[in-house]
């Protein structure tokens, strides 16, 4: 996963779920944001680069022949969230 545009230096924590359905994110940080998967996990976070970008290696358990899976990031600093991405993983 690559965050772009987030705040240089900042902390950029990596979501995911597999419902589309929006919850209130009740961290330390950002309470009161709107994450766009309900339920989410948090995959982990990585600071950015001075270019304000961010590459984040995640493994997604094998669960069936096809599953979707739908990311997002959260830019601490700023509490801006990306738009919710789909991603189809497909299990051959």
């Amino acid at each position: 996963m690559t965050a772009t545009q987030a705040t240089p230096g900042g902390k950029v924590f990596f979501i995911w779920g597999f419902v589309v359905n929006p919850q209130i994110w009740g961290g330390v940080s950002c309470t009161g944001i709107e994450i766009g998967t309900n339920p989410f996990q948090v995959l982990g976070s990585q600071n950015a680069g001075g270019n304000g970008t961010v590459n984040f290696i995640f493994f997604v358990p094998a669960l069936g022949n096809t599953v979707v899976v739908y990311t997002q990031a959260l830019d601490i600093p700023t509490c801006r969230v990306s738009d919710l991405i789909t991603n189809i993983m497909v299990n051959n």
